[in-house]
């Protein structure tokens, strides 16, 4: 057997004794428990990202969200790795499951590259502080195994936040008019309330349709997988 699942039994019979109940580390379970929550983010946002790959006219944003693509696979893969460690169980046929697909793509369906970058960014923060919530609350010894991972995930971590957050403020310099401001500052708060409803499913456990989702507020998204794909025209005369 190996070391980590071992340790993972030591450490879920040790929170489940009278002196370790109070301890403000989460047991092997919970840890387990929050680690597919974020396995399936990350595995939705691979999804997202692949998918704006034909929908973004840049070529360098091509490429950076085909990587990204890749970086949100690859770390599902870590924390995968970790979850078959530990006494929990992946399993598609979850609730959370079809609540985190129907939540991002609710928040990443967007009229225009520039709201999408800004939603991306949004879920990508969101997500890094649900890594930091779980960080703070591991056992450094115990837990050791999972932290590994998790540093793993955190390599890329401020490379793609920092890319991210430079579209927006390219995006947003090139806003001139009150109608598209009022249209990014309409969706932005549209992303918010689909998160809010996201992480309150979540904690109650519930399905898809017991949430009252809002009307969704665009007509014709630009992506993910657009019937065309788009490029730079001066760039690739096509």
């Amino acid at each position: 057997m190996e070391e980590s699942v071992v340790l993972a039994e030591v450490a879920e019979k040790m929170f489940n004794s009278d002196i370790k109940r109070k301890s403000p580390y989460l047991r092997p379970t919970d840890t387990g428990e929050m680690l597919k929550t974020l396995f399936w983010q990350e595995f939705e946002l691979s999804r997202i990202a692949f998918g704006w790959v034909p929908a973004v006219p840049k070529y360098e944003s091509k490429l950076k969200l085909g990587r990204f693509g890749y970086l949100h696979n690859r770390n599902a893969k870590f924390l995968e790795a970790r979850i078959n460690e530990l006494p929990v169980t992946l399993n598609k046929n979850e609730s959370a499951v079809a609540l985190t697909r129907e939540a991002f793509e609710r928040m990443t369906l967007a009229e225009n590259d520039q709201h999408f970058f800004a939603s991306y960014f949004f879920i990508l923060q969101r997500l890094y502080e649900q890594y930091d919530n779980l960080m703070d609350r591991l056992d450094p010894i115990l837990d050791a195994p999972t932290v590994d991972q998790l540093n793993l995930v955190f390599v890329e971590r401020n490379r793609m936040l920092n890319w991210v957050r430079e579209q927006i403020r390219f995006c947003n310099v090139n806003v001139t008019d009150a109608e598209n401001a009022k249209k990014a500052q309409a969706w932005g708060e549209y992303v918010a309330v689909i998160w809010h409803l996201f992480m309150q499913g979540l904690q109650e456990k519930k399905s898809v349709d017991e949430i009252a989702w809002p009307a969704h507020p665009v007509e014709q998204p630009a992506g993910p997988v657009p019937a065309d794909s788009a490029w730079e025209p001066d760039v690739f005369p096509l």
